[in-house]
């Protein structure tokens, strides 16, 4: 069975106390920032995450303090790797 990488990464991010990740995703395009949120999908556990763009250098900010309507919305088939700080 084929294991849904959405799901190992959402208990990852679930076990975190610092949430805030680097991603890389399939345009090669590198961000730092939290997830803040996400949608379940039929075809993957998680279909699409919010996501906040945060400066790598400053403490990670509350997830609660972050507006909804500043972040992006990624599919999950774009991530290519997420590195936990």
């Amino acid at each position: 069975m084929k294991t849904d990488k959405s799901k190992v990464l959402y208990d990852q991010l679930d076990q975190l106390t610092d949430v805030k990740v680097q991603i890389e995703l399939q345009s090669g395009e590198k961000l730092c920032g939290v997830f803040t949120g996400f949608y379940h999908g039929a075809r993957h556990f998680v279909e699409r995450w919010d996501f906040h763009e945060v400066d790598p250098l400053q403490p990670t900010p509350s997830v609660l303090s972050l507006a909804q309507s500043e972040g992006i919305t990624l599919k999950h088939e774009d991530l290519y790797s997420v590195f936990f700080n």
